[in-house]
């Protein structure tokens, strides 16, 4: 099935997004499937809410141990994606481009417009003030997620982190921020 060609402003149809950053994307869909479905495994070894308890036929992994392997397996398809899509967005210009400038007075009036339903949406190819919060957002969420994984999952690893592993320790209020994390990812994309 090939992928909608979006009109742009100039006489040339083209791509709404290359092909690396729809690759991208689907390779983050994955790990975030991953870690989410392995996420439940682990949380149902160790219930923080009792009437909270995820069926097996939703769950990744036979048993906790396989679901921390399938979570570190999925954290590193994450993390190294995320790097390669920084890279890319980067070097290419693309973030530069797309996501740059943003002005308070661009931000305000394109927030009214979408609050009076009147955004308009003539060339797709070019984000408004609130997409490029909200893209700028999700990458700072992602980057977040990469680092609270670390510093929790691997204490002895990142000694030099220790602060951060202080922060970020695995207690009850960590496994309930991890959810709250997960679900501000999904509801985002």
């Amino acid at each position: 099935m090939s992928s909608p060609a979006v009109k742009s402003t100039g006489r040339k149809k083209r791509q709404l997004h290359p092909l690396p950053l729809r690759i991208m994307h689907w390779i983050n869909a994955l790990a975030i499937f991953i870690m989410i479905g392995s996420g439940w495994r682990i949380y149902n070894d160790d219930v923080l809410f009792g009437w909270l308890r995820f069926p097996d036929f939703l769950v990744i992994g036979k048993w906790a141990q396989y679901g921390l392997q399938w979570h570190f397996f999925g954290m590193w398809i994450f993390g190294l994606n995320g790097l390669v899509y920084l890279t890319y967005g980067i070097f290419t210009g693309r973030f530069r481009q797309k996501l740059f400038p943003i002005s308070p007075r661009e931000v305000l009036a394109t927030a009214g417009d979408a609050l009076r339903l009147r955004l308009r949406h003539e060339d797709l190819t070019v984000y408004n003030a609130v997409q490029k919060i909200l893209y700028l957002g999700v990458m700072l969420v992602g980057v977040l997620i990469v680092i609270t994984g670390l510093t929790s999952g691997s204490r002895c690893s990142f000694r030099s982190w220790r602060t951060c592993s202080e922060v970020f320790r695995p207690s009850a209020s960590f496994i309930s921020c991890a959810c709250r994390r997960s679900w501000c990812l999904c509801l985002s994309t």
